[in-house]
């Protein structure tokens, strides 16, 4: 205060102090009121300064917000965000603004959901920080594991919200799981080991155990780990375990050790031990691993062999099998009188030969392996199944057991190789293996054959159901797709004019002409199967490619002795076409064939019954059901629907002249007239004897008025011969109406057009009539030309 106040007295004398006191009030005052404005210069600068700090804060607050890799966000009390940083988008695929408009509800995983809530509970009743770990849904619908470190925030001493911390450990706990799997599989392997194994630290504490040494101690392979080997029972079980911990920690490895041991168990076992030093990255030694065998069994026969030496040699000898003792190198010792059979060697000629020399080339690496695991002490027995050469040359199958022996040290002596002929056994083994396969086949076959039934069944219910040729079509594709699923194919059927075979089913990748003339395929030529299985030799119908190299199968498609199309079948690129694959073809055709001609016959059938057979037009049925039909379209679309009604001029007379085949002639060529004068949507038949209607959707009455004109006038032209006579020309008069003007049903507008035609008649025939237009038009029935 003294520094800051000094600038402010330096220009006060001291020498004046003897002034007079109105002197010495006014220098104070002065200074009071210089200090107050020096006071408060100073506080805009330290103000001044306190916000520059607040600022440069804030900017390096929001830099750290913005560009943290984890999750910064803050929401409400009822879990709306109300700010996120740039790693919000990144992690949950959701943009800043969409992030804002959504809640914690919208983004956790809902079986987590419960979880958020219940923390953000805690939070409020007074946890200071909460941390936790829960999935979340991302944009695209990916699951990311967060672990979120979450606090409240307050203002003016109330909770309004939560800030928090979300970091993805996705990858952490997939590594996690990785690492639990990788200990389950380790363990696994460890409990497969036959035999206790230890993993110690050189401190004597357990590591890693295997199933077999929680057994030997009575105890949880659990309660194990971590648990120091001078603290497990038996006593003795464990110092053994412990021996030569020491020398294994100066990287000596501690060879085999045989003791007689208690068992947690009961009873008392012999165990064989090895102990071999475990090594880190480095190569610094910091454990042991400790394998132990239970060799009770093997001792316990060891002592019944020392016991029975003596009958050794009678049993030798007299075995029904053979037998041969081999010396660490695997040459023969000695040999009993049925092993001698069994190759055809004499009593002295096998002693001192390899066995190896008599064991096929195949299994050879197999037996030497096993010796080498009997001699080095790996192992004290081996069993296999060899192939071994007699003395003629014949190959013989045995059952071999080869076992260790040791002398009383416990080293290996020599080896007991026992061998029973298998060879009729095996051959029976063959025989089933064989038998195996057969039947295999067969039942893969019958099931084949048996979805093949099923399919075709299927297949014949549908095409039964099928109501015309496209359905048909489809039906056939979809099931030829199942029956042939590897093979590709078509069928194809003969057009009405019978000059072009036309593609109309196709599955897989078929090859050759989808539109071909018959003469073209050789099935259809001979009408049977032509099978092609070599592209090279065989004989190749033309609508296949010149230059295929596939095998193909045509089978023709006959119906009542008529040949309706043809079933193409394509095997895969070196595929030959097997006897059960062409029978199925032929199914498939006879089934297609059959169907296809039904809905022939159906369409056939159904144009006679609505065709009249002398002109070719429709009948009266088909025409007043039609009517109907073409009524209610028109009541729903709003459109008018025309009517023509027609009758031939003095037509008894020209019969009378004529007869009535000429007659027939004149209306077959009328008929041939409406076809060629209507559109495709209308609708032409004959009506009764010489009288004709016509019905026209959508056509205005204007329309129906042109069209009846063109086909009198067309009429009027005919030039009709009949057995080489010119008939007479005839003439025609029509009646015109149209729907709605003329009537609100069919029935209405038909008499209406009828009623035109008589009045035609009545004015001197050859015209064309139109109806009025209801009770409200002026004038009678307008003639038309």
């Amino acid at each position: 205060m003294e520094a800051s106040l000094h600038p402010l007295l330096s220009h006060v004398d001291i020498k004046d102090a003897h002034r007079p006191k109105e002197h010495l009030i006014a220098e104070l005052e002065e200074l009071r009121r210089r200090l107050a404005e020096f006071q408060t210069s100073e506080a805009r600068d330290a103000w001044s300064c306190v916000e520059t700090a607040l600022r440069e804060s804030e900017e390096r607050y929001r830099e750290l917000f913005e560009n943290a890799s984890d999750i910064v966000y803050t929401h409400d009390l009822s879990g709306r965000f109300t700010s996120v940083n740039k790693a919000t988008e990144r992690i949950t695929g959701y943009t800043r603004a969409e992030a804002l408009q959504m809640t914690i509800a919208e983004l956790v995983a809902p079986e987590h959901l419960a979880l958020a809530e219940r923390m953000i509970d805690e939070e409020v009743r007074g946890s200071e920080r909460t941390r936790y770990e829960l999935e979340i849904i991302t944009k695209s619908g990916h699951r990311v594991a967060l672990e979120l470190s979450t606090r409240l925030v307050y203002r003016e001493g109330r909770p309004v919200g939560v800030q928090g911390i979300a970091r993805d450990v996705t990858e952490r706990r997939r590594v996690v799981e990785a690492l639990r799997q990788q200990h389950e599989q380790q363990q696994t392997i460890l409990d497969s080991v036959p035999g206790m194994m230890l993993s110690l630290g050189l401190d004597g504490r357990i590591v890693r155990a295997n199933r077999a040494a929680a057994r030997l101690f009575g105890s949880a392979l659990e309660n194990l780990e971590r648990r120091s080997i001078d603290e497990l029972h038996p006593r003795d079980a464990a110092a053994f375990v412990r021996e030569g911990l020491d020398l294994v920690a100066s990287g000596q490895v501690v060879a085999s050790a045989v003791r007689e041991i208690p068992a947690a168990s009961g009873g008392r076992r012999w165990i064989q031990k090895d102990i071999a030093p475990y090594r880190d990255e480095t190569g610094n030694i910091i454990g042991a691993i400790v394998f132990a065998v239970d060799i009770t069994e093997r001792k316990q026969v060891e002592e019944v062999a020392r016991d029975n030496e003596r009958h050794f040699r009678a049993l030798f000898e007299l075995a029904p099998i053979g037998i041969a003792r081999l010396d660490l190198a695997g040459r023969i010792l000695e040999s009993n009188r049925a092993l001698q059979e069994m190759w055809g060697y004499g009593p002295d000629d096998l002693a001192g030969r390899v066995m190896i020399e008599f064991t096929h080339n195949d299994d050879a690496p197999q037996a030497m392996q096993s010796l080498r695991d009997l001699v080095s002490g790996r192992r004290d027995r081996v069993q296999a199944e060899g192939r071994y050469f007699r003395k003629d040359g014949i190959l013989i199958w045995a059952d071999v057991t080869g076992t260790l022996v040791r002398d009383a040290m416990g080293q290996p002596q020599f080896v007991i190789a026992t061998l029973e002929n298998v060879s009729e056994r095996k051959e029976a083994e063959e025989a089933l293996r064989e038998s195996n396969i057969r039947l295999t086949g067969w039942v893969t076959e019958l099931e084949q054959r048996s979805r093949e039934i099923s399919l075709l069944s299927e297949m014949g219910d549908l095409l039964q159901a099928c109501r015309s040729a496209d359905e048909a079509h489809a039906v056939i594709t979809r099931m030829a797709r199942q029956l042939f699923p590897t093979e590709s194919g078509s069928v194809s059927v003969i057009g009405t004019n019978v000059n072009l075979v036309e593609c109309v089913a196709l599955w897989g990748t078929p090859v050759g002409e989808r539109l071909f003339p018959p003469d073209e395929c050789w099935a259809l030529r001979r009408g049977r199967v032509h099978v092609v299985q070599d592209a090279q030799l065989g004989l190749v119908c033309k609508h296949m490619p010149r230059a295929t190299t596939s095998s193909y199968m045509c089978v023709p498609m006959m119906a009542q002795g008529e040949a309706l199309g043809v079933l193409i079948l394509t095997l895969p690129e070196g595929a030959r076409l097997a006897e059960a694959k062409q029978r199925l073809a032929m199914t498939v055709a006879e089934h297609s064939a059959l169907a296809l001609a039904n809905l022939k016959l159906h369409d056939t059938l159904r144009a006679q019954s609505i065709r009249d057979p002398l002109t070719g037009l429709f009948n009266r049925r088909y025409m007043e059901e039609s009517l109907e039909r073409e009524m209610r379209r028109a009541a729903r679309g709003r459109h008018p629907v025309g009517i023509i009604m027609l009758d031939l001029d003095h037509f008894k007379p020209f019969n009378d002249s004529f007869g009535h085949e000429a007659g027939d002639t004149l209306l077959r060529e009328v008929g041939s007239v409406l076809q060629r004068s209507i559109r495709g949507e209308d609708i032409a038949c004959r009506y009764g004897g010489e009288e004709f209607t016509l019905i026209l959707p959508e056509a205005s009455l204007a329309d129906a008025a042109q069209r009846a004109e063109h086909i009198r006038e067309a009429i009027r032209g005919l030039n009709v011969q009949h057995r080489r006579q010119q008939l007479e020309p005839v003439t025609v008069s029509l009646g015109v109406a149209i729907y709605p003007d003329h009537g609100p049903t069919g029935d209405s507008v038909l008499r209406a057009a009828d009623s035109a035609l008589y009045q035609a008649k009545a004015r001197g025939r050859d015209r064309v009539v139109v109806s009025p237009a209801g009770p409200s038009s002026r004038g009678a029935i307008t003639d038309v030309g």
